[in-house]
């Protein structure tokens, strides 16, 4: 590890890729997998980028198709060899590892319950938002906005706090009863 934190040995930086892969117990998209390893605060992009190529050519990770997107998958390999050397990583990395994969699913579980599309129309632009809580929907709303920069603030108020939204809609539906 350098002065400032930052790892400088390869096998550092290859452990820390593993481990945020065996934290995630499943295959990861490059996204998932750079904001769980840059995070930790010990890994550069660059030397990511290189190590990730190691651990390919090693056999230690692989890549995954499903439909069109490719995912990083840790190997038998590339488990037995983590299981062997994860204490290698400081408790402060693999702690903060640990907790931002569980961020990290959280908001995948989230964005996944949450849906803000726009559509364009003859009209304008329709704007689609939901909820869905579990297979069913919550809430869906549909607008009909006259430009884009409108749907995509939409978008993104509904995207900050759609729980906030729900709530606001149905006491504005509600306020009438007695």
């Amino acid at each position: 590890m350098s002065e400032y934190g930052i790892f400088s040995d390869p096998e550092d930086v290859k452990l820390t890729i593993m481990f945020a892969l065996k934290s995630l117990g499943h295959p990861a998209i490059f996204d998932h997998l750079n904001e769980i390893v840059i995070s930790s605060g010990r890994v550069n992009y660059f030397d990511e980028q290189s190590e990730i190529e190691a651990l390919l050519n090693s056999k230690h990770i692989s890549k995954e198709s499903i439909g069109d997107t490719e995912y990083f998958v840790l190997t038998e390999l590339g488990h037995e060899t983590i299981d062997i050397l994860e204490m290698r990583l400081p408790y402060s990395v693999r702690e903060r590892i640990i907790k931002d994969t569980v961020k990290l699913e959280a908001k995948i579980k989230y964005n996944a319950q949450t849906r803000a599309q726009i559509k364009d129309s003859e009209n304008g632009f329709i704007v689609t938002l939901g909820i869905i809580d579990g297979s069913e929907p919550l809430f869906e709303v549909s607008l009909l906005v006259s430009n884009r920069q409108q749907a995509e603030t939409i978008c993104k108020t509904f995207k900050e706090d759609p729980e906030g939204m729900y709530a606001d809609l149905v006491t504005v539906m509600t306020r009438n009863i007695k």
